[in-house]
């Protein structure tokens, strides 16, 4: 199937979204059997294990994120027990150490820096002193992608280059501004938030905490959105999940990668370039 022609260079942009960012797998296998391919890959957050695996190899980034997030389970990506929480609690300002995240970039990058990657790639973080988003393209590639990742109070935030880092999300969830920054002349927005027409009202504080950061999270995403298709065209695909997810309950993955990919390439079917949003 040949998707609609975009202007170059096309910037692919995976947002954050911990064990939902799975379905994001399936919607790049349609993209890219469509024929669009990326000239720079922003990410955040887990979007930034998928697009850094992408700017590593993008013919085999399918098939390596597919095993990737297949095969996840908790004990990938956290490995300490009971007893190691309650003394990392007390001894410092996170739940766990974040070893494992460390782990799982270096095996499945499998490399270290930013230069040694074939297609350009960037993630973002959000600057803990300044409140800004801290664009990530150069050095250390394990470490930016710790930096991403590090959501504050459940891991580590690290200091880089002389900034505190965390979790990209809280500033820019979905990084379309930074690839426009980068250059980016159209934009492939790879969003797996969940979509919940209705969510009723929230049981508890962790309920009513979840409802209020999807609202944030999604003016951020919308507007956004609105902002880019002022100067360039965007494609977002579709194939989100519809209900919650938790964060690191990743035995949906091989069900949401299947969901996105087919509702991705039946709305490709029906994409034609000159239906794109482009500037006035």
């Amino acid at each position: 199937m040949s998707g609609p022609r975009l202007p170059r260079p096309t910037g692919f942009v995976f947002g954050g979204g911990a064990a939902s960012t799975a379905a994001q797998v399936g919607m790049l296998k349609a993209v890219l059997a469509a024929g669009i391919e990326p000239d720079l890959v922003v990410g955040t957050s887990a979007g930034a294990l998928n697009g850094a695996v992408l700017a590593k190899d993008p013919k085999r980034a399918v098939e390596v994120l597919t095993r990737v997030w297949c095969d996840c389970r908790r004990s990938t990506v956290i490995g300490d027990t009971r007893f190691r929480v309650l003394r990392n609690l007390l001894g410092g300002h996170y739940m766990f150490r974040g070893d494992r995240l460390a782990e799982l970039f270096d095996r499945e990058v499998g490399v270290r820096t930013f230069a040694e990657l074939p297609v350009r790639f960037a993630c973002v973080a959000t600057d803990l002193e300044s409140g800004e988003p801290a664009l990530l393209d150069e050095g250390d590639l394990v470490s930016a992608l710790h930096s991403t990742c590090a959501i504050p109070g459940v891991f580590p935030v690290p200091r880089r280059d002389g900034r505190l880092l965390a979790d990209g999300a809280y500033v820019a969830n979905v990084p379309i501004r930074q690839a426009l920054s980068l250059g980016a002349a159209s934009l492939v927005v790879f969003d797996s938030r969940p979509r919940i027409t209705h969510r009723g009202d929230p049981k508890d504080v962790r309920d009513t905490m979840t409802f209020a950061f999807a609202a944030a999270l999604k003016q951020q995403y919308e507007r956004d959105v609105e902002h880019a298709r002022a100067s360039v065209p965007v494609l977002c695909p579709p194939g989100q999940p519809t209900s919650h997810i938790k964060g690191f309950d990743f035995t949906g993955a091989p069900a949401m990668i299947a969901t996105a990919e087919a509702a991705t390439a039946a709305w490709l079917g029906h994409v034609v370039t000159e239906e794109l949003p482009h500037p006035a």
